[in-house]
């Protein structure tokens, strides 16, 4: 099928993706929410937003024939951080539709215990707004079991198809094989099936999608953005910013942290060790200089971090 979002994004989609997405839509209504995956097979730079976004747009399509939201999908709906997500998604009009990009760094089973619980919470809380989220990760298998059995409907994992060719690549005249990595493809897993994915892989600890491939639906797409594509890579390169900087700030903190921490434990282990001392042996031991005022400021507060160098 054929759709012309807002009159300005032209895309296909096929009808073993269209029929869920159809269910979501006819659901929504009757006091649901919904959340939908968008995997990568594991992998990055396969097309996973861009179908995000399609899906996104072909539902949006849905819900306004059917009189429930005129606007349900655009820019302002894509959130990079769980953070800005939380926080806005509660001024939301009923039945809007969120993609959560590059869900992994909220939702990942190794992310600290208490972000992911909010995150958790988050989508408990919310299906009280009658949203539709959609989460793009990379891998599904790395998702906490609460969000990737419990809460979502359907996992869409898109994945790159190797496609071997002759090419002259070096315009030399010899011609050697190569290997075109093809993007757009994607295998549907409804809520059963996703579950069945989920439930080998704590068993046996195999990470593979394609266990009985014949009952995967599968289908394509083409690299059609479905917002302005320079105002989403914008979106995404100042999201990527801020996280690059809450991941330096937490890494300074940390570090901070075990500085404090060494320094009070030397002084227990050597208490009539000085302020210089300790600076001579942090030198020695890590090269790097500390003055004794930083010193005496560690020893007066005791160990709770944030004494800056």
């Amino acid at each position: 099928m054929k759709i012309n979002y807002k009159d300005e994004h032209e895309f296909y989609i096929s009808d073993n993706l269209r029929n869920p997405l159809n269910t979501i839509c006819y659901n929504i209504p009757k006091d649901w929410d919904f959340v939908t995956l968008v995997s990568g097979d594991r992998m990055t730079r396969v097309g996973k937003s861009i179908l995000a976004q399609q899906m996104a747009a072909y539902m949006a399509t849905v819900l306004q024939k059917m009189g429930l939201n005129e606007d349900a999908f655009g820019i302002d709906n894509i959130y990079f951080d769980a953070d800005v997500m939380m926080d806005e998604c509660f001024k939301k009009n009923k039945y809007d539709i969120i993609i959560y990009d590059e869900g992994r760094e909220g939702l990942g089973k190794g992310k600290m215990g208490n972000n992911v619980q909010k995150i958790l919470d988050f989508f408990a809380e919310a299906g009280q707004l009658n949203l539709i989220f959609i989460v793009v990760c990379p891998d599904f298998f790395e998702l906490k079991e609460e969000i990737s059995v419990g809460k979502a409907e359907l996992l869409v994992n898109v994945y790159r198809v190797p496609v071997n060719k002759e090419k002259d690549l070096m315009k030399d005249g010899n011609i050697v094989p190569v290997t075109y990595f093809q993007r757009g493809q994607y295998e549907v897993y409804p809520r059963k099936r996703k579950s069945f994915l989920y439930d080998r892989f704590r068993s046996v600890r195999s990470k593979n999608y394609n266990v009985n491939g014949k009952n995967a639906l599968i289908g394509t797409f083409k690299n059609t953005y479905c917002v302005d594509a320079r105002e989403y890579k914008n979106k995404k390169r100042d999201a990527l910013s801020r996280f690059k900087d809450r991941k330096d700030s937490d890494s300074k903190k940390k570090y901070v942290e075990f500085r404090d921490h060494w320094v009070l434990e030397y002084k227990l282990e050597h208490p009539n060790a000085t302020g210089k001392e300790i600076a001579e042996k942090i030198l020695e031991r890590f090269n790097i200089e500390l003055g004794e005022r930083c010193i005496q400021l560690i020893l007066k507060r005791g160990y709770t971090g944030g004494v800056g160098l």
